[in-house]
């Protein structure tokens, strides 16, 4: 169907540039001009072409008019509801994406970092002071207690789902790969042995 189309444009790019002509009496009826003619013709080309497309999806079920309805449907309600933004692969990110993929990276990073002290438990708090009400100082410095690491570990990953969260919505993409696995990681519930 598209070749009709282009052949329209043509015609029409044809008549723009013939424009004199288009104003003098049509040798066919002299009572109206070229242009009305060759308007005339292009209406019910249009319409020919408006009428076959109808009668094509009719024929097969109205799939494409269904098709195209249903997808404009979705998109507009994913957009509406928060569960799909509008992306544009060559625009810059949004204000402020870029600092909240810093952000990602720092708490993603810090929690790897803290998982992994928790599995080597280099101050024996798991043995030693387990509980919050009992935490471990050495010289005169507080180090903490199991229960309060697990604490941090639960709070910082809050943090990133938090971070994550904005950036998406704003229209981010997220470059941290892992970044959703580490928001949902569990802490570790005991050190490892695989690090003594």
């Amino acid at each position: 169907m598209a070749i009709p189309l282009i052949y329209l444009g043509y015609v029409a790019g044809a008549a723009l540039i013939t424009g004199g002509y288009l104003a003098m009496p049509s040798i066919g009826n002299p009572r109206k001009t070229n242009a009305q003619v060759m308007g005339e013709g292009l209406v019910d080309g249009a319409e020919a072409i408006g009428e076959g497309l109808e009668a094509t999806g009719e024929a097969i079920g109205g799939v494409f008019s269904s098709s195209a309805e249903n997808a404009e449907q979705t998109a507009e309600t994913e957009l509406e509801s928060g569960t799909q933004v509008e992306a544009c692969s060559t625009c810059p990110p949004p204000p402020g994406c870029n600092d909240l993929n810093d952000q990602i990276s720092r708490l993603r990073n810090e929690l790897e970092e803290r998982r992994r002290d928790m599995q080597i438990d280099r101050y024996d708090l798991f043995n030693r002071a387990f509980s919050r009400s009992n935490p471990l100082i050495v010289d005169g410095v507080r180090i903490g207690s199991w229960e309060g690491h697990v604490d941090q570990f639960r709070q910082k990953q809050t943090a990133l789902r938090n971070r994550v969260a904005r950036a998406r919505s704003m229209g981010c993409s997220i470059n941290t790969p892992d970044a959703d696995r580490w928001g949902s990681i569990d802490a570790p519930s005991r050190p490892s042995p695989s690090f003594d």
